[in-house]
């Protein structure tokens, strides 16, 4: 290969790996000037019964800077929820449970998991049960497609894959792959 391939080739994975920073919101931090709020006594205490359980510590207060536009008028507002921990790569929001009801009772607190998941993208949020002192682990499906669909995505991979090996296999016989 020539230094110019390679150079084709660095900048495609560059382009690539700044595409995901950009796309998860992650990429720039947003510099703020206010005190970050420290966690109550009762979030302590979750935090070390996660800590204990192999849970490393992420994040003190996830804030997300979402910026409205109605009519022209820009209003800028921080979205910030609970704590996030990491285990083996995988980060997880966590919230205190709010009274003795079940998170799929209520349409408020139904609508704000959903928010603080599509905001934070957490792989699951852990409602933290204080009078039980144990957790709940909430996850998010959008429903599946037809089933139909999953197959005849199946089978065009299939034939694209042969394609493939059939072109390679020519240009091999061709003498042009040596």
């Amino acid at each position: 290969m020539r230094w110019q391939d390679y150079l084709i080739l660095f900048m495609l994975i560059g382009g690539y790996f700044l595409y995901q920073k950009l796309k998860t919101g992650k990429f720039v931090k947003k510099q703020t000037s206010r005190r970050i709020p420290k966690l109550s006594k009762k979030e302590e205490t979750a935090l070390q019964s996660l800590q204990d359980k192999g849970y490393q510590l992420q994040d003190k207060r996830p804030e997300i800077l979402l910026k409205i536009n109605l009519d022209g008028k820009e209003k800028t507002v921080d979205h910030r929820s609970g704590f996030t921990v990491k285990k083996d790569g995988k980060s997880y929001l966590v919230k205190m449970k709010k009274e003795n009801t079940s998170p799929l009772s209520s349409k408020s607190l139904r609508q704000e998991l959903l928010l603080d998941h599509l905001l934070f993208q957490p792989a699951k949020i852990m409602l933290y049960n204080q009078e039980k002192k144990s957790f709940q682990e909430l996850d998010f499906s959008v429903g599946e497609g037809h089933p139909f669909e999953k197959i005849w995505l199946k089978v065009a991979l299939i034939v694209l894959i042969i394609i493939g090996v059939v072109f390679l296999v020519g240009l091999f016989f061709e003498g042009v792959l040596l």
